[in-house]
C-alpha cells in the first residue's frame, strides 16, 4: 500500500520575488502590462549550493531573454 507524501507548504502568494537557496534562484512575477509576465533565474551551472541540479523548463510561447 502506498502512503501519501506529506509536503510542507509555504504561503508565498504575497511574496514577490520568491528567493531560493539564499537568493541564487529567483522566481519573479510582473504585471500583465509588461512585455514579460515573469522571470525565473537559476543558479550558475544550473546547480544549487548543495550540488543538486535545478529544474529548467520553457514554454512553447516563451521568448528567449
Amino acid at each position: 500500500m502506498f502512503r501519501q507524501l506529506q509536503v510542507p507548504r509555504s504561503n508565498v502568494a504575497a511574496v514577490n520575488p520568491i528567493l531560493y537557496d539564499g537568493g541564487s534562484g529567483v522566481l519573479e512575477f510582473f504585471t500583465l502590462s509588461d512585455d514579460y509576465h515573469g522571470r525565473q533565474v537559476v543558479p550558475v551551472g544550473n546547480k544549487w549550493k548543495d550540488g543538486s541540479p535545478s529544474v529548467r523548463h520553457t514554454h512553447a510561447t516563451q521568448r528567449p531573454c
